[in-house]
């Protein structure tokens, strides 16, 4: 068993990372993406015209970072 401690900043790094490569599938693809920016849910359009849909059923939440760890069997 492989055992790795990440810890909170390079947890967000690889999440970045990944987010931005979806990103660039979805315009690839010719769909259309949805984020939440300041609690709305927003539809951007594969043009960059983005359209509020609604507001958000989720709230953020504030959390105490700390060290994570994954194991992977």
């Amino acid at each position: 068993m492989n055992t790795k401690e990440l810890n909170a900043e390079n947890l967000i790094k690889a999440q970045q990372r990944a987010n931005k490569s979806s990103q660039k599938m979805i315009r690839v693809l010719g769909l259309n993406d949805l984020v939440v920016r300041n609690n709305k849910l927003i539809k951007i359009s594969p043009d960059g015209s983005e359209e509020v849909v609604r507001d958000s059923k989720f709230k953020s939440v504030k959390i105490n970072r700390g060290s994570f760890q994954i194991k992977s069997e």
